[in-house]
């Protein structure tokens, strides 16, 4: 008779989404794996496969979360201006924890694992790819008259890519004032006729 599991799923895929994004895939070793979810490496085989299937499981639960909420956000705004009031108002609080030298799970992904795996590769591409969806079809519904899909296109993938930018450069340190006029810029970016 198999004995019971002594651990708790999610739980365990909550630690380790913290501690991947605090330390990043090449700080944990399995040894700290073990450390942090007090299990042992046959049970994390078992049950999760080896660390880069724990870090693929870690990082999809950390972006269907963030950019996933991210944007849910962005497609109940009644407009792309308050969409992404919204969403910087919603990352400026989040500046205020310890995580915020962490930055964003996704792009530290993206900045230390994509580039040679190609899984983690693709779920970057999958949620920044969502985001950006969400902010075409706000600003299609806040500009109807907007008739260059390849411009809302464009101004959606900008959207974006200053929410990632914003990412980045608060996990470096950059000043809040700083950061308040990236919001702004992106705010006005809305704000352009299409």
């Amino acid at each position: 008779m198999a004995r019971p599991r002594k651990y708790d799923h999610d739980e365990v895929v909550e630690k380790m989404t913290l501690a991947f994004w605090e330390r990043g895939y090449n700080g944990i070793s399995m040894d700290d794996i073990g450390r942090i979810t007090q299990l042992n490496r046959g049970s994390i085989y078992n049950a999760f496969g080896d660390k880069r299937a724990l870090y693929l499981l870690a990082l999809e639960t950390y972006a269907q979360q963030s950019y996933g909420g991210a944007a849910q956000l962005v497609q109940d705004a009644p407009s792309t201006e308050m969409a992404v009031r919204s969403l910087y108002q919603a990352a400026f609080k989040g500046l205020s924890g310890e995580q915020t030298r962490w930055g964003c799970l996704l792009c530290n992904a993206a900045v230390e694992v994509a580039p040679v795996d190609q899984e983690v590769s693709d779920t970057v591409k999958k949620y920044l790819g969502l985001l950006s969806r969400a902010f075409v079809t706000s600003l299609k519904v806040s500009s109807p008259e907007a008739s260059d899909a390849s411009r809302v296109k464009n101004v959606a993938e900008q959207l974006t890519a200053s929410y990632v930018g914003f990412n980045i450069m608060a996990r470096a340190g950059v000043s809040t004032a700083c950061l308040q006029r990236v919001s702004e810029s992106a705010i006005d970016m809305t704000l352009v006729k299409q």
